[in-house]
């Protein structure tokens, strides 16, 4: 919908409430929007970072969802 700096304090909001042990998932879901969101207004660096950590939840989790948060980071580090 294009309320991109709307949808960043959201995602944060959520990022804050979901890191419990038991809501790992979720706060990996949130970080990997607020990563989509910061690479929407070409914050690379934030997109990269909110990435890493997705990342690091979903791999801990070994869940599937880590491979789509490693193509987007490849992705960003070949147009940088």
């Amino acid at each position: 919908m294009g309320e991109h700096r709307t949808a960043i304090g959201c995602y944060e909001k959520a990022v804050a409430l979901f890191r419990s042990e038991a809501e790992r998932f979720y706060f990996g879901e949130s970080l990997v929007r607020l990563g989509d969101c910061h690479r929407d207004l070409g914050d690379l660096a934030g997109a990269r970072e909110a990435w890493r950590r997705a990342l690091t939840v979903f791999d801990d989790l070994g869940s599937p969802d880590a491979d789509s948060v490693r193509d987007k980071l490849v992705e960003i580090d070949e147009s940088s």
